[in-house]
């Protein structure tokens, strides 16, 4: 009797994981505050269910325990780090790194409940965009101006980049990435044959598409065609149909339609041209963005040349940067630097924690790239491409925001199977 009711126990529990992750998923793009307690909820949830197997399985997956590991490098560097409070915080904030591994990254879950959990995410980017939308007609309407004037007393649109968004506390890079994985799920793989299935698909295609261009995020958007292109053109090579040559042809005549319903971008663009060819081959140095992360690119390969192997410790890439800015840069520059992270997750990693944990994050990203690739998985291939680009040119992972994403998909990849052999419904 007691064996039964404790099965029975055991079974609801295991069932409400999977109606805890949707909404976990959903939320990502929503609401950081939201996502962080069904974290929190389901964390708890897994304790009462973990089995003694999960360990194994995570063990046995190199790019699981990789993640575990990194995270573990950035607690012991917190005992050298010049600046302990922003240390603290940085280990907080990047908590998935060890939380999804250790509570997902020892299941099985078929391919079917990927799809879920991807479209539950899906409906939560269309919502946050609808949203955002939403906002800036109510402003217009509410002022009669689609303009604000920012800190420096420029006019920028309510209808672009950071204003877009800015009420739900998202920063268009992230915003890019999230509907940038969406449009490559839907593009790629999604197929529904219900009624009207076809139409809501190009239709929620056309609506994200359009709200990727107002996001105005070089990165992002930039990083999506060349990952998306390129994964196109080699399915081209490997098996030519007509498809995947509409499919290209379309992402092609849509980029260039971006930079003709977005001055913003093409502005943006332009500065990036010529940014790089004051930075990098005049020395020169602008308070523009692009300028800025340039520099601050330069500045964080300076820096680590000292500490390579273990870094100035976590938390301590800002104080580093700023101690060390007038060693490179005119003081006039590096008021434009002061303040500021790396801008590129693989040079953060390197100032805080040097190769000690740079090393393992590259090779949990090669091993997942491996994984990708032997099972034939053109989502999970293409969302490490994606994120390896972004995380060129943003430190994703320094904020809450881009920590879960990237942790809870890349995770949720690794633990899918496609077939239904060795798998448990979670």
């Amino acid at each position: 009797m007691i064996k039964a009711i404790v099965k029975d126990y055991h079974s609801i529990l295991r069932k409400s994981e999977q109606y805890i992750l949707l909404a976990l998923f959903f939320t990502i793009p929503l609401s950081p505050k939201l996502t962080t307690v069904l974290i929190i909820v389901y964390s708890l949830v897994s304790l009462l269910t973990f089995e003694r197997k999960y360990f194994r399985n995570i063990w046995f997956r190199k790019p699981v325990f990789l993640l575990i590991l990194v995270y573990f490098i950035l607690v012991i560097g917190l005992s050298y780090s010049s600046d302990i409070t922003s240390g603290f915080s940085k280990v907080q904030t990047q908590l998935s790194l060890l939380i999804f591994p250790l509570f997902l990254g020892g299941k099985n879950f078929l391919r079917e409940q990927k799809e879920h959990y991807l479209l539950s995410f899906i409906l939560g980017v269309v919502l946050t965009s609808l949203l955002c939308f939403g906002n800036s007609f109510y402003r217009y309407f509410e002022t009669g101006d689609n303009y604000v004037l920012d800190e420096f007393s420029r006019r920028i649109s309510i209808f672009f980049y950071v204003e877009f968004s800015a009420f739900l506390d998202l920063h268009p890079t992230y915003f890019s990435i999230y509907i940038g994985l969406s449009l490559f799920y839907l593009l790629s793989y999604y197929h529904n044959d219900r009624k009207y299935g076809l139409i809501i698909k190009w239709t929620s295609i056309a609506f994200l598409f359009v709200t990727f261009i107002f996001t105005s995020s070089k990165a992002g958007i930039f990083s999506f065609l060349i990952a998306s292109c390129a994964y196109f053109i080699y399915s081209l090579i490997r098996k030519p149909n007509k498809y995947t040559i509409s499919l290209l042809g379309t992402l092609i005549l849509g980029a260039t339609f971006m930079f003709f319903i977005n001055p913003l971008l093409y502005q943006r663009s332009v500065q990036l041209v010529n940014s790089f060819d004051k930075v990098w081959m005049k020395q020169e140095q602008t308070n523009e963005s692009s300028s800025i992360r340039f520099g601050l690119w330069k500045l964080s390969i300076q820096v680590s040349k000292n500490t390579p192997f273990y870094g100035y410790g976590t938390g301590s890439v800002v104080r580093t940067l700023n101690e060390n800015c007038i060693d490179l840069f005119s003081f006039s520059n590096c008021e434009g630097l002061r303040n500021k992270n790396s801008h590129n997750q693989y040079l953060n990693f390197l100032v805080s924690n040097g190769f000690l944990v740079l090393i393992p994050f590259l090779l949990a990203l090669f091993l997942g790239l491996v994984r990708a690739f032997k099972n034939k998985d053109q989502v999970f291939f293409f969302f490490i491409v994606f994120m390896g680009l972004n995380f060129l040119f943003e430190s994703i992972l320094q904020r809450e925001r881009g920590a879960v994403f990237f942790c809870a998909f890349f995770i949720l990849f690794l633990v899918c199977q496609n077939s239904q052999k060795n798998t448990e419904y979670v």
